[in-house]
């Protein structure tokens, strides 16, 4: 008993220690919510001089930890923006370029949920798991990233209004029928 309490107790300690450390590495982050949209106020970074022609810059990124339970795995995939990368060039922002720039970021958690649906689906095995989880989420990140090339050529950056409106209403409806991936935990049992 006095064994069981002991550990009780440790694992108390490490969620609390786990929880505060992450709340801590996360504060720069801007994670990505159903509600809230992007801001120019978000846009602190400064421009890149190397990215000549561009007007903007969102870059965001998919973060995954995992946590080992017995026999189960937790991941957690989350999407954001931190919070000091994006940049706008001074005179450029209006509201279509920072709608367009969403959409990116509606890109990124469209494919967040993506990786935990393929990770929810997969028949991970416990020797391969690392292994495995990494070519589900680089695989995954490739589709991400040449998704993310043709809605920027499509729409030719945000200036051609009609295809941009017609990925709008493209992403949202990605986003809607992705909707049962929309928590950021995935838990697995590998064999």
């Amino acid at each position: 008993m006095k064994k069981i309490k002991c550990l009780s107790v440790f694992a108390l300690i490490f969620v609390l220690c786990s929880f505060s450390f992450r709340q801590s590495n996360d504060s720069d982050k801007i994670f990505w919510e159903k509600n809230v949209k992007l801001s120019w106020n978000d846009y602190k970074g400064k421009p890149d001089p190397n990215m000549e022609g561009v007007k903007t810059y969102t870059n965001y990124h998919i973060k995954t930890t995992s946590h080992y339970f017995g026999g189960s795995v937790e991941y957690v995939i989350k999407c954001y923006v931190s919070s000091q990368a994006p940049w706008v060039e001074k005179g450029d922002q209006n509201d279509n370029l920072l709608h367009h720039e969403h959409v990116h970021f509606d890109i990124g958690e469209i494919f967040a949920r993506k990786i935990r649906k393929a990770v929810k689906e997969y028949a991970f095995k416990m020797e391969s798991l690392n292994k495995d989880y990494n070519t589900v989420f680089q695989n995954l990140m490739k589709e991400c990233d040449t998704y993310d090339e043709l809605y920027d050529s499509e729409t030719t950056k945000g200036e051609n209004v009609d295809k941009q409106k017609e990925w709008e209403q493209k992403i949202a409806k990605e986003l809607l029928g992705m909707e049962p991936y929309s928590s950021w935990i995935v838990k697995v049992r590998p064999n």
